[in-house]
């Protein structure tokens, strides 16, 4: 599991490129496997974890 947080949400796309992006590096550098991509957000405060 990775977390990673905004605090401007002017920048939202920002996060979302830079958890992408560790995403394709665990995966390319560290041999990981992405299983899902989820964002908490304060519309959608919880996210489930598999």
């Amino acid at each position: 599991m990775f977390i990673m947080e905004n605090v401007d949400p002017s920048r939202s796309a920002d996060l979302h490129a830079a958890i992408e992006e560790m995403g394709q590096l665990a995966e390319e550098i560290l041999g990981g496997t992405v299983t899902s991509l989820s964002f908490a957000t304060k519309e959608n405060p919880t996210v489930e974890l598999k």
